[in-house]
Formats: C-alpha cells, sequence, structure tokens
C-alpha cells in the first residue's frame, strides 16, 4: 500500500456520499461555475512510520496524514446548506471507521469541522479526516 492507494480509498468514500455537491479535487483545475455548490478533495499524507513489530518476518509500515475536504457554497447561502453536507461527510467518515478497497483498509483516527471563512465569493466550511493506514512490506 502506498499514499495513492489511501487516497483512491479516501476519494472513493467521498464519492459515495449521497447529496453533496460535485466533488473535485486539488490536483486538477476546477473552474467554479457561479453560484454552484461544490466539494474539494485534499489529500494530506504526514508521517511513514517502520515499527519494529513482525508479521511473518516484515516489518509493520504504517502510513497517516489528513483529508480537507472543503465544502463551497455562494456568499450569502444559508450556513444551514454547510452544516447539512458537512453531516453527510461526517456521518461517513466517523471516528473508529474502517474503509476496504481490496486487501488494503484505512482507519479514521477523527474527523471535525473547522470554523467557516469567507473569501470572495464563496463561503468554505473545511471538514478534516484524520486517517491511519498499517500495511506489511517484505524486506
Amino acid at each position: 500500500m502506498i499514499h495513492k492507494d489511501v487516497r483512491d480509498i479516501l476519494l472513493s468514500r467521498l464519492q459515495g456520499v449521497q447529496g453533496i455537491p460535485v466533488i473535485t479535487t486539488e490536483n486538477r483545475p476546477y473552474q467554479a461555475k457561479d453560484r454552484v455548490h461544490f466539494v474539494r478533495f485534499g489529500f494530506e499524507p504526514r508521517e511513514t512510520m517502520v515499527r519494529s513489530t513482525m508479521v511473518y518476518g516484515n516489518p509493520i509500515q504504517e502510513l497517516a496524514g489528513l483529508v480537507r475536504i472543503s465544502i463551497f457554497v455562494p456568499r450569502g447561502s444559508d450556513v444551514d446548506e454547510l452544516y447539512g453536507y458537512a453531516g453527510l461527510i461526517l456521518d461517513e467518515f466517523r471516528a473508529s471507521s474502517r474503509l476496504s478497497k481490496e486487501q488494503n483498509t484505512v482507519h479514521v483516527l477523527k474527523s471535525w469541522t473547522e470554523t467557516i471563512r469567507e473569501e470572495a465569493e464563496w463561503t468554505q466550511l473545511p471538514v478534516f479526516v484524520r486517517w491511519m493506514a498499517h500495511y506489511t512490506s517484505s524486506l
């Protein structure tokens, strides 16, 4: 498992959330349309650790990081919409959730929202997901 696998698992889970606006990613340009809500997915890997614990002679590797999911609505929109979208996302990324794809598993350690921000024409609510993944690698 590498960071790309983790990113794919987390993005896939977000794409499965019903009732949220169109999803964009941090590495692709997106031209926001006038007054159309959208969500931006940002993947921030933080740590790669090798633990001395061995599984069948192979060390356990840990990957950890954050996902920042920014929800954008036009400035002046009802903030209840922002919190409604955030609630749907937080339900999907509950602490202690296990997200799996094939043989890879990502553990959600914590998820939360931060303060609403206003930027030019947009009101933004960031949602954060702290994650960790474990895997073994052969020496």
